[in-house]
């Protein structure tokens, strides 16, 4: 019986992990209680939600006309290979 739980302890893997941990696991898990009691009203915890202020930037451009030379002007220089 020693040379068996020795064999285990030593070479058997339970999911990749060693057998000791499996054996711990396995005593933690029995001697641990498995009911959750909810107290209502006994916690002390306030969530807060802040929802960030949307701050539109002024669109330098919204109320501005161009000419069809200013906007030939910008595609010639767009257009322009560098050299």
């Amino acid at each position: 019986l020693i040379a068996m739980f020795t064999f285990f302890i030593v070479f058997v893997k339970i999911n990749g992990r060693p057998f000791g941990y499996f054996l711990k696991n396995l005593l933690v898990y029995i001697f641990n209680p498995k009911t959750r009691i909810w107290n209502k009203g006994q916690s002390d915890v306030r969530v807060e939600i802040y929802q960030p202020k949307n701050q539109k930037k002024a669109d330098p451009y919204a109320g501005k006309r161009y000419s069809r030379a200013d906007i030939e002007r910008v595609a010639r220089a767009v257009d322009r290979k560098p050299v």
